[in-house]
């Protein structure tokens, strides 16, 4: 067993939002999640990413922008995710008001600390 790592996607976006996080993964923009070994590069590049786990990011969501990640699990192998703002209740987003299911927490997840990384604005 192994922590996911978010998404090519996802750490453009953070990114964007001022992740700033250095992790052990990282990528100029050819990820491959089912690599472990990603390409050695240097951080002058315009297209480097970090890639954090997504607990990682789950956490720097919560304690540097206060915005809270988790995921319900409906019936088996359904999995919805909820977002929003720690100190605002009308930012919660429930996923499943809109019958969003996963197969996996994982996918779940990733999605929801997408969703989430668009409530930061620079």
């Amino acid at each position: 067993m192994k922590d996911e790592l978010i998404s090519l996607k996802t750490a453009k976006l953070a990114k964007e939002k001022g992740l700033t996080l250095e992790t052990e993964y990282f990528t100029f923009g050819s990820y491959n999640p089912n690599n472990d070994l990603m390409a050695l590069c240097y951080k002058s590049e315009s297209d480097f990413y970090f890639l954090p786990t997504q607990s990682l990011l789950q956490k720097w969501l919560r304690e540097v922008y206060e915005i809270f990640v988790d995921i319900s699990t409906g019936s088996k192998n359904e999995f919805g995710v909820i977002y929003g703002r720690i100190d605002d209740p009308d930012w919660v987003r429930d996923e499943f008001g809109e019958a969003i299911f996963y197969n996996t927490y994982e996918e779940a997840l990733e999605d929801g600390l997408y969703q989430a990384l668009k409530l930061i604005t620079n």
